[in-house]
C-alpha cells in the first residue's frame, strides 16, 4: 500500500509539472489541480490517476470581469480613495501595526507612505511615537489634520508628539525624502541630536499593491535616496497568491498583486537587507475576507 501510494504522488508530481508548463506556456497563470487515485486489489493492475483542471487566467481587470482596472489612471484613483475615506470609519489599528509598534524603538519616528484614514499613524503616536504620515488623498489629510488639531484642544493638550498629516505622491521623490526628511529633522531637533544620524522607521500596509510598477520603482528608488544606515521599513502588502480570492473592498480602482520574491530582489539591489519575510493568511483576515499576504522587514546597509 505504502508503494501504492509513493507511485500515486509521483505521478501526480510530474502531472503538475506537465499542466503548469503547457498552461503557463499560452498565458495562464494559475491552475488547480485536484485528482483522486483508485486501486484494484490485484497485485499486478495499474493504477489510475482522474485529474479535474481548473484554469484561472491572468487577470484581464478593467473589462466586463468585474475586477478592477489594469491601467492605473490618476484621477480616477484619487477620486476613489478621497470616496472611500470619507465613508471608511475603522479606527482600530491593524494586526501588523501592533506588532511594528511592540518591536519598534520608540525613540525613532515613525513614517508612515499610504496612511489612509489614519488608523494606524494614530495609534502610534498614542503610543508615544513621533508620527509623520503621508497619502495622496486630500480628503483623507485633511479629516486626520482636523482630527489631531481637535484632540490638541482637548484631551491631548500635553501629548508631546501629535501625529503629523501631510499630503504625500509617493511617485513624486520629493514628497517621499522630504516626509522622510521632516521626520529625522524633527527627532533631532527633540533630542538635540545631529538629523544626519537620527535613524527612522518606515512603514507602509496595504498600500505597496495599490501601486503600478512605475511607481512603485520610483517610490523604493525615493527611499534608497532618502534613507540612512540603520533605518528600518517595514512592509505588509497583497502578494500574487492573493489574486484569485475573493475581496471585501474594491472592484473600482486599481490593484496589482506583488510577486514578492521580485520585490526581494529589487530592496537586495537597492542598498536593503532582509531581517523578517513570510507570506500567508491569517495575517490580515476582515470579516470574510482573509488575503494572502507577504510581510517584509528590512533594513538599510
Amino acid at each position: 500500500e505504502t508503494r501504492r501510494h509513493r507511485r500515486t504522488s509521483a505521478a501526480a508530481h510530474l502531472l503538475f509539472k506537465e499542466v503548469h508548463r503547457r498552461f503557463t506556456s499560452v498565458g495562464f497563470v494559475y491552475i488547480k489541480i485536484r485528482f483522486r487515485a483508485t486501486y484494484r486489489l490485484e497485485e499486478d493492475s495499474k493504477q489510475s490517476i482522474h485529474v479535474m483542471i481548473d484554469t484561472v487566467p491572468a487577470l484581464r481587470v478593467g473589462g466586463n470581469d468585474g475586477q478592477p482596472p489594469a491601467t492605473k489612471v490618476a484621477k480616477k484613483e484619487t477620486d476613489y480613495w478621497n470616496g472611500f475615506y470619507s465613508a471608511f470609519k475603522v479606527a482600530v489599528p491593524s494586526q501588523f501595526c501592533a506588532m511594528v509598534a511592540t518591536e519598534a524603538p520608540i525613540d525613532r519616528p515613525f513614517v508612515e507612505f499610504g496612511c489612509g484614514n489614519g488608523r494606524d499613524a494614530i495609534y502610534m503616536a498614542r503610543q508615544g511615537f513621533q508620527v509623520f504620515a503621508g497619502d495622496l488623498s486630500s480628503t483623507a489629510i485633511r479629516g486626520m489634520q482636523q482630527n489631531e488639531e481637535a484632540q490638541q484642544q482637548t484631551t491631548n493638550k500635553n501629548k508631546k508628539h501629535p501625529a503629523q498629516f501631510v499630503f504625500c505622491d509617493v511617485s513624486n521623490s520629493n514628497d517621499v525624502q522630504s516626509l522622510v526628511r521632516q521626520a529625522r529633522e524633527a527627532a533631532a531637533d527633540h533630542d538635540n541630536s545631529d538629523s544626519n544620524n537620527k535613524n527612522v522607521t518606515l512603514y507602509n500596509r496595504f498600500f505597496l499593491h495599490a501601486l503600478d510598477d512605475e511607481q512603485e520603482a520610483a517610490f523604493l528608488d525615493a527611499l534608497a535616496d532618502a534613507t540612512i544606515p540603520g533605518d528600518a521599513l517595514y512592509m505588509e502588502f497583497r502578494c500574487s497568491l492573493d489574486a484569485v480570492l475573493d475581496k471585501e473592498h474594491g472592484k473600482g480602482h486599481f490593484r496589482r498583486y506583488v510577486d514578492t520574491k521580485k520585490l526581494i530582489k529589487l530592496l537586495l539591489g537597492l542598498g536593503f537587507t532582509v531581517k523578517y519575510q513570510i507570506t500567508g493568511q491569517g495575517m490580515a483576515k476582515f470579516k470574510a475576507e482573509d488575503p494572502f499576504v507577504s510581510r517584509v522587514i528590512c533594513e538599510r546597509l
